[in-house]
Order: C-alpha cells, then sequence, then structure tokens
C-alpha cells in the first residue's frame, strides 16, 4: 500500500521528474511508471525527454503535467 502523496516543506505536493533519452518505444513502455509516480507524489509527472516526439506522445497523459524537450544530438554534426 502506498502512503498518501509526498509534500514539501511548504506544503505543495512534490511533482517527480522523469529524464529519459531512450527511443520512441522505450519511451512510451513508461506510461506505467508515470501513473506509479502520480499516484505516489500526488502530483502528475514533469518528463524531459530527447527529440521532439515526447511532447506529441504525452501531450494529453494524465499523468504528465509538462515536457520539455531537450535537442538531440547525433555527434555527426547534423
Amino acid at each position: 500500500m502506498l502512503p498518501t502523496a509526498l509534500r514539501s516543506h511548504a506544503g505543495t505536493p512534490v511533482q517527480p521528474i522523469v529524464i529519459w533519452f531512450g527511443r520512441v518505444g522505450d519511451l512510451i513502455l513508461l506510461s506505467a511508471l508515470l501513473e506509479v509516480l502520480h499516484r505516489r507524489f500526488g502530483s502528475p509527472c514533469h518528463v524531459i525527454g530527447a527529440g521532439s516526439w515526447p511532447a506529441q506522445i504525452y501531450a494529453a497523459h494524465s499523468d504528465v503535467a509538462r515536457v520539455s524537450c531537450l535537442h538531440r544530438y547525433n555527434g555527426m554534426g547534423v
């Protein structure tokens, strides 16, 4: 059984941050983890990912409050 939502010192719910730089398929598999984190911390997650597709995948996801997308560097100067 999970305890009630964690709170910061100010009393506001703590927002979990999920950082993932894997492939699209791996990011889709994170949905179960995002749901557990949302229940555990009482606040939807902030997802940080590489490329533009994390924002498209999680735009309407109820366990995600916001998505930050970082430029994917491929090492080829492209």
